[in-house]
């Protein structure tokens, strides 16, 4: 039978509003792509965009982390190696960066630690290419109460490396099932060399919020063998340790402090690195299987040779520190003595200890420190009963602090400032 004229224009008019229907709902059922994508930064897009079927669980790490945490989380992601990225799960992600955060902010020494070396030396779940394992909780039940009352981070990973191996059972053993294990597989063995003895400390630190990485040479140079050891952040800088080697309280003190010495900055066979969790343009030579494009370095040869000029062209300090010159003077316009000091924090913890320069060094021969920037420090100076205390803000990567000890006529001279 023929269709009216009628029929066949509702049979038009209901297909035109089935049609702008899907439509609509096609558009809306994109809305959710365009959205997801442009939540994430630059980084983060473009590591999801590279981590295959396991773009899923990263992304539910992303959406589930703490909001504080969430720069945590973005950056371990924005920088992970490939394997990683392709194999990593949520909840191993978001337990780590959850313990990370909570480590940092309960840590005595928390306003010591910028967030740049937060992200780069407490926050990542891994230090090389070592088993990927959930391995913060039974590091933090181990360490916490070795530290417990400790206030001072060098210290702390002095303490740390008398106690964790002897209350573990572990010692160095050549016959370990692999250079690069993992903290539990340490454990696991109860022994290990060098890398995984490394490890363990390493991460023992950053379960109670001390900056940890690993560090060493591809080859010393009498060509004796490759090494790794440990670098520990205290507030004032880098300082180095041997795992399973400590040197009663001190650090920078061990067996290989000659070797290191003798580096060679520019022959990368000869020289020290050290770990960096984000790309640094620099790769870590490997001893074990040669050098992989997913170990990022630093060459930090200059420390361990004493060859660093703070006044040579293009040095700085590390990213959010400021290096902090202290002079103390006799009197206005007079002599630098030699003093002790100490500089204490806004909460009136102690950050650094140190002895100035006196008249007979050298004119560029200051006592120095790194500092967090930002912070506001009191510079204390006591003799006999006189006390001497200069507020310091720091602000600009290099900062000057002079203390006077005798008062003169005239305008105090005593003060703080900007040293370049």
């Amino acid at each position: 039978m023929g269709r009216t004229w009628v029929e066949a224009r509702e049979k038009r008019s209901g297909r035109a509003r089935y049609d702008r229907r899907h439509a609509i709902l096609g558009i809306l059922l994109l809305v959710p792509i365009a959205v997801s994508a442009a939540e994430w930064t630059d980084g983060v897009a473009d590591a999801l965009s590279r981590a295959g079927a396991n773009r899923l669980e990263l992304q539910r790490a992303l959406r589930a982390v703490d909001p504080r945490e969430r720069q945590g989380m973005e950056f371990l992601i924005a920088n992970m190696p490939p394997e990683d990225l392709r194999t990593l799960g949520a909840d191993l992600l978001s337990e780590n960066v959850e313990l990370a955060y909570q480590a940092w902010r309960e840590a005595p020494w928390r306003e010591t630690v910028p967030q740049a070396i937060f992200l780069e030396a407490v926050l990542p779940y891994a230090v090389i290419d070592e088993r990927r394992d959930r391995w913060r909780s039974v590091m933090r039940d181990l360490a916490l109460p070795i530290v417990r009352g400790i206030d001072d981070p060098a210290l702390a990973v002095a303490r740390l490396n008398q106690t964790i191996y002897r209350d573990l059972d572990v010692r160095y053993d050549v016959t370990r099932s692999r250079t690069n294990q993992s903290a539990r597989e340490v454990m696991a063995e109860h022994k290990a060399t060098c890398t995984g003895l490394s490890i363990l400390l390493i991460d023992a630190c950053r379960a109670v919020g001390i900056p940890a990485r690993l560090a060493g040479v591809p080859l010393w140079t009498d060509d004796s063998g490759n090494h790794s050891w440990v670098e520990v952040w205290t507030g004032d800088g880098w300082h180095f340790t041997g795992a399973a080697e400590p040197a009663e309280d001190r650090l920078d003190d061990a067996w290989f402090t000659e070797r290191a010495a003798a580096a060679r900055r520019d022959d990368p066979v000869y020289a020290v690195y050290a770990i960096n969790y984000s790309p640094t343009g620099i790769l870590f030579p490997r001893g074990w299987d040669g050098v992989v494009d997913d170990i990022n370095a630093i060459n930090v040869t200059d420390r361990y040779t004493g060859t660093i000029d703070p006044d040579a062209e293009g040095f700085a300090p590390p990213e959010g520190m400021s290096r902090v010159d202290i002079t103390v003077f006799d009197h206005p316009g007079g002599r630098r003595i030699a003093r002790a000091i100490e500089v204490r924090d806004a909460a009136g913890r102690v950050v650094f200890r140190g002895t100035t320069a006196s008249a007979t060094a050298d004119m560029r021969n200051s006592l120095s420190t790194l500092l967090p920037r930002g912070r506001t420090y009191d510079v204390r100076l006591e003799s006999g009963r006189n006390e001497r205390v200069e507020r310091l803000r720091t602000e600009e990567p290099f900062e000057t602090c002079t203390l006077v000890l005798e008062d003169a006529p005239g305008p105090a001279k005593s003060g703080w400032g900007r040293a370049r």
